[in-house]
């Protein structure tokens, strides 16, 4: 692999990783939100949701979500090599040379190649192309820290769930209290009657 193309997949990775953090931003947005619906439903109404699971789901969906999209949108080299150009102040040099064939026998196009190669011999990518934080992920970040404070909240049962399970199980009790009466007179009289 020759140095221009090194050059230009390093930017293309970078620029893929660029793109993944916004991507994820985004979907732990949505994310965060499903989860604080489902989260405030449990605590008004006593649903007794396993809320874990349903973090770790949306979670692993949100990271698997980001990874594809991110994958089928993904920049090509052309894309990388005009980005690194604009960056290094190349005036499309790289660019040029990538979508010129490696193998030439036509002079100016090795002349294009040549100079391409010896102007990226010395640039770096990670200062032409730095990884950076996007908005979606603040964002993110902040309903995620009001996902936190939503825990405190206590339970609140509008529907009077939790009223009407206590109530069957006092009557459970009863019965069963009953029954362990009524079964020792029972018990009793087959004494007799043996």
């Amino acid at each position: 692999m020759n140095p221009l193309r090194r050059q230009v997949i390093q930017v293309q990775r970078r620029l893929w990783i660029n793109r993944w953090l916004v991507q994820i931003g985004r979907f732990l947005v949505v994310a965060i939100c499903a989860w604080l619906v489902t989260w405030l439903c449990d605590r008004l109404f006593a649903l007794r949701w396993p809320m874990g699971l349903t973090a770790t789901a949306l979670f692993a969906a949100c990271a698997i979500g980001a990874f594809i999209w991110c994958w089928r949108t993904r920049d090509g080299e052309i894309v990388a090599a005009a980005v690194l150009d604009k960056a290094a102040g190349l005036r499309e040099r790289v660019s040029s040379a990538l979508s010129l064939p490696s193998h030439c026998d036509d002079e100016f196009s090795a002349a294009v190649i040549a100079a391409a190669q010896r102007v990226t011999a010395g640039l770096a990518a990670g200062k032409l192309v730095p990884i950076r934080w996007s908005r979606s992920l603040t964002f993110s970040m902040a309903l995620f820290a009001a996902a936190l404070l939503s825990l405190f909240l206590p339970v609140w049962d509008i529907l009077g769930r939790d009223a009407s399970r206590a109530n069957a199980e006092a009557r459970q009790r009863a019965a069963g209290r009953v029954a362990s009466i009524v079964a020792k007179p029972v018990s009793v009289m087959q004494e007799v009657l043996e």
